[in-house]
């Protein structure tokens, strides 16, 4: 991936102003590219000719377009708060707290992944998360080996398969890894197969999140389904891919009913887009590492003052103005 399609939302009301974004990756999120503004558009002539709020995000339109649900919900929150670009306003936005996040090792050759880790660990992160399922099982397990050997038992170390194992070799592999103390896996085996996750959960020694599992189901009752079959140890929560904030948090209030837990990543959204997820973010009080370190990816980027220090994303405010900072990238 070289570039990262998105739309932004931009509402006015009277003397106020809204912003969101829409922000899907092709081939992962259920949104279908060439639908997305013509959708948006409609949605939003709802609320325009006078629907209330709460039922365009409930429009039927909008049941196969989560990031677009995402982004007029943000755009919304914005249209209402002191500032548009403070969707929640919370201790982190005023400089007082910062979010804990994880270092991010994306794929790539065993020894550049092995470079990447020991820079993260180096900028300060205590908590890393490797990609796998590219490499031979081996060659990532010796990786998983040599960290923990270096840096023993105080580094959380997180994986994330993206569905890469079979069915019949997943086990074998989570009790391996188990072995080495590593605190969880994402989506071990590929979505779409509830009954054999659960089993797999059900037998690992290895706490397991589900991802991709979330994305593909269609409503909030159609994921509470599957968490109620899988009954995973962890949710991954993006926003984006699931339909909005107010979904994400019902799913996170629901496994934590069922004695489990969750936490936030972005889905490669501009600055934008991941200044509001982090907002909303601080408002869980999250303990676990969180998954936001994203915003520095780009080349080109929305200019907005979040901070990366030492394994954790701090907010330096004041909020800048939007059209500083959106239009002279447009």
């Amino acid at each position: 991936m070289n570039t990262k399609p998105l739309l932004l939302i931009r509402l006015i009301e009277d003397d106020r102003e809204g912003w969101g974004e829409i922000s899907w990756i092709r081939g992962l999120s259920r949104d279908m590219d060439a639908m997305i503004e013509g959708v948006t558009c409609n949605v939003l002539g709802e609320w325009f000719r006078g629907m209330p709020e709460s039922e365009v995000l409930e429009h039927r339109a909008l049941a196969d377009f989560p990031a677009v649900r995402a982004g007029i919900e943000m755009a919304f929150r914005s249209l209402h708060a002191e500032h548009p670009f403070l969707w929640w306003e919370s201790p982190f936005t005023a400089g007082r707290q910062a979010i804990p996040i994880n270092g991010l090792i994306w794929m790539d050759d065993i020894d550049q992944m092995e470079q990447a880790a020991h820079q993260k660990i180096a900028e300060g992160f205590s908590c890393i998360k490797l990609k796998i399922g590219a490499h031979p099982f081996e060659q990532e397990l010796g990786l998983i080996q040599r960290l923990r050997r270096q840096y023993g038992a105080e580094l959380e170390i997180r994986v994330d398969a993206n569905g890469a194992f079979s069915p019949t070799q997943a086990l074998s592999y989570l009790e391996q890894l188990a072995a080495l103390d590593v605190h969880s896996i994402e989506q071990p085996i590929a979505p779409g197969q509830p009954e054999t996750m659960a089993a797999l959960v059900e037998q690992s020694p290895l706490p397991i999140a589900l991802d991709e599992e979330l994305v593909r189901a269609d409503s909030e009752a159609a994921m509470k389904k599957l968490i109620d079959i899988i009954r995973p140890h962890y949710i991954i929560l993006k926003p984006s891919l699931i339909g909005g904030f107010t979904r994400s948090e019902q799913l996170l209030n629901h496994i934590r009913a069922l004695g489990g837990d969750g936490w936030v990543t972005s889905a490669l959204e501009s600055n934008i887009g991941l200044t509001a997820i982090a907002q909303w973010t601080a408002t869980l009080h999250p303990t676990l590492p969180q998954g936001l370190g994203t915003g520095t990816l780009y080349q080109t980027n929305f200019s907005m003052p979040l901070h990366i220090s030492r394994g954790r994303l701090h907010w330096t405010g004041p909020p800048p103005n939007p059209q500083e900072t959106i239009f002279p990238l447009l």
